[in-house]
């Protein structure tokens, strides 16, 4: 749905008159070595045609255009003009600037998911004067109602599962036709709906199933669709389930929190089957290094797992996944498991859950999360 400008414009308000001055603004250059402002002659405006904030959808790319000037008495170089994020482009030329002169900065930068009200940020960097922050707001808006379709299949024994349909949306194509199916995960079933006689044009539904080989344990994913829609021709759609079968996992998936580097950190997670025969091991799988895994009986047709997470390097673990398999058993669990290792000196508060549908900052850098 069309977002109009003054919804636009409430949502700048509520954002504070900060973002609405950075669409362009002055910046002093990087400071210099006693910690005072270097002498900078660099300064920017946006181009009047391109002062408003920036309207675009989903998974589009954010473009505006800044006029770059030297207001010195002496050439300036323009080595790079970088983005924030690390995926955004500039163009520009000439890359010297004499005194008095101007040039023309355009920057585009991808957007993803991520809905709502964003500032973009840009570094023009000269070797001459320093850094100069190009900075204008971005308006993320969804083509498609709703804005974020999930599909939850909820707490279904595997071989039981049964399909869910997943309706969308759009005022932007008439009729809406689902064109593909891009990307789902391997452990889901997809299929578009015959549009029945007399339905709504602009709607399209979706059938997920869970497939017979579907893991066990907590799962999600996206599914990406491609529509007709020229603005925005793809959207994705969540999908999660919690799979149970034979053997059953508590908890089903794991979070380490924030620890520190170099103390432990562990997980025990119970496994137990459901016709209460013998449970053994055999083999544990996981992406990486990041676990040490050793496992003991807890009882008949239960073990204990325990997760040793290696906390020697600083990062931030998501989108992981431990693959136990059992001894004269088929299915396998699936353990998804999360956690951050920060360095030593580090005040760690209580985050919860770490996910990586989640921002976090450490040292002022950006983990995780959407693009």
């Amino acid at each position: 749905m069309r977002i109009s400008r003054l919804a636009l414009a409430l949502a700048l308000a509520a954002a504070g008159a900060g973002a609405q001055e950075a669409i362009a603004r002055d910046v002093a250059a990087e400071k210099g070595p006693k910690g005072e402002p270097a002498v900078t002659s660099l300064q920017a405006r946006c181009l009047p045609s391109a002062c408003l904030p920036v309207e675009v959808y989903q998974r589009a790319v954010a473009t505006q255009a800044f006029l770059v000037g030297n207001t010195g008495p002496s050439p300036v170089s323009i080595a790079q003009v970088a983005s924030l994020a690390g995926d955004g482009t500039a163009r520009f030329d000439p890359v010297v600037l004499a005194p008095g002169a101007e040039t023309r900065v355009t920057v585009e930068q991808p957007v993803g998911d991520v809905l709502g009200l964003q500032t973009v940020h840009f570094d023009v960097i000269s070797p001459d004067t320093g850094r100069l922050r190009l900075s204008f707001p971005v308006f993320v808006q969804s083509a498609y109602a709703p804005e974020r379709p999930q599909v939850d299949l909820g707490y279904v024994r595997r071989s039981e599962a049964s399909p869910k349909l997943v309706g969308i949306s759009s005022y932007q194509a008439a009729p809406l036709s689902v064109l593909e199916i891009v990307q789902k995960p391997y452990w889901l079933s997809v299929m578009v709906v015959p549009r029945a006689p007399g339905a709504d044009v602009q709607s399209a539904e979706l059938r997920t199933v869970l497939l017979p080989s579907a893991p066990l344990g907590e799962l999600s994913g996206h599914v990406l669709v491609k529509t007709n829609v020229a603005d925005q021709p793809l959207l994705a759609v969540g999908v999660r389930a919690h799979v149970y079968g034979d053997v059953n996992a508590m908890p089903a998936t794991i979070s380490f929190g924030a620890v520190k580097q170099g103390e432990p950190a562990v997980q025990e997670i119970t496994l137990r089957a459901v016709d209460g025969k013998p449970l053994s091991i055999t083999r544990v799988a996981q992406v990486g290094e990041d676990l040490a895994f050793s496992s003991k009986p807890c009882g008949e047709g239960c073990v204990h797992l325990r997760m040793d997470l290696d906390t020697a390097q600083a990062r931030l673990i998501s989108k992981r996944a431990a693959t136990v398999w059992f001894e004269g058993r088929e299915e396998s669990v699936e353990l998804p498991f999360s956690g951050l290792v920060v360095g030593p000196d580090t005040n760690v508060h209580s985050l919860g859950v770490v996910t990586g549908e989640e921002d976090i900052k450490v040292d002022g850098e950006k983990k995780g999360g959407q693009p």
